[in-house]
């Protein structure tokens, strides 16, 4: 099974339902999908943070760690706004690592962005104008069950030459060990699912085998 293969309508009603156990197969294929990405601790060039309206606490502090731990020499931080009236998530960042110390000089923001694919396309050609076609290394961060589609997405928007390191932010809720005990955590897993595998169909992220696949329908009677 591919990731576009996957009939994420049918996954999605089984997480949704709350008041029952997942299956085997389901809970395998989830863990696959989004927790199987881990960080090599390989340094990089950039820490390319996907942004978030209200995510700095996880993934803002995420990237504060690499960068402090000397991961990498600039932090690149990607992310729009859908309403005009309110600031832009790749400012609300910067603002939060200037408030933790990082020189103003580190921070690189991209503001256009609204979507994941948007996120590389738009990063992509600020790398092109700004190192042209040298090849780098991107320590990726983001939540971590959005890692998988961020990743995905940026090994199909990014040239070959650019290595792409996860380095995910895990949250309260999106844990690998408890994201299934609580109806946020279904949810937010089923919302991404179906995001996950719209982009792979539609080829805005690389699609790829599975070790895992359901072997029967994941809706029983």
């Amino acid at each position: 099974m591919r990731i576009s293969d996957i009939p994420w309508e049918m996954v999605q009603q089984e997480l949704y339902s709350w008041n029952r156990p997942l299956s085997l197969e389901t809970v395998r294929l989830l863990d696959e999908l989004f927790f199987s990405l881990e960080d090599t601790g390989e340094r990089g060039d950039l820490i390319l943070v996907f942004g978030s309206r209200r995510d700095f606490r996880y993934r803002g502090r995420q990237a504060l760690r690499l960068y402090q731990a000397g991961r990498a020499p600039h932090i690149l931080v990607s992310g729009g706004t859908r309403d005009p009236a309110l600031p832009t998530e790749a400012s609300l960042f910067r603002q939060g690592f200037r408030e933790h110390g990082v020189p103003d000089e580190v921070i690189l923001t991209e503001e256009m962005s609204r979507t994941t694919p948007e996120n590389v396309a738009n990063t992509a050609a600020m790398l092109r104008r700004r190192y042209g076609k040298t090849p780098l290394i991107l320590l990726l961060v983001t939540a971590e069950f959005h890692m998988t589609r961020a990743y995905l997405t940026a090994k199909k928007g990014f040239p070959d030459s650019y290595r792409l390191v996860s380095c995910p932010a895990v949250s309260l809720h999106g844990k690998r060990d408890n994201w299934f005990a609580t109806p946020l955590g279904r949810e937010r897993l089923g919302r991404e699912l179906q995001s996950l595998v719209a982009c792979a169909r539609n080829g805005l992220a690389a699609d790829r085998e599975l070790f895992a696949g359901l072997r029967e329908p994941v809706c029983r009677g």
